[in-house]
């Protein structure tokens, strides 16, 4: 499953289904950016989070667009090598 397909789940999840559930809190018990972060990294492969060390690049510390966009680019980088 490509990166952008797997958080737009996420979202979803965390919007329409999370605020359903009990204890029936609405909004307040969705997950906040900084746990969403920490759910994309546990589903990237160890390639990739590796990849992340060697750039420099701290998802703590970046925004959750900023980590869907520099795993997407990842992602990108990676299908380009298996079709050479």
């Amino acid at each position: 499953m490509k990166v952008r397909t797997y958080m737009q789940h996420i979202l979803r999840i965390n919007h329409d289904e999370i605020p359903r559930l009990p204890p029936f809190q609405g909004n307040r018990q969705s997950l906040n950016s900084d746990e969403l972060v920490d759910i994309l990294l546990f589903g990237a492969p160890k390639s990739w989070q590796k990849q992340m060390d060697l750039q420099g690049f701290d998802p703590i510390e970046r925004t959750l667009a900023e980590v869907t966009n520099f795993m997407e680019q990842i992602e990108a980088a990676e299908s380009s090598d298996y079709s050479n």
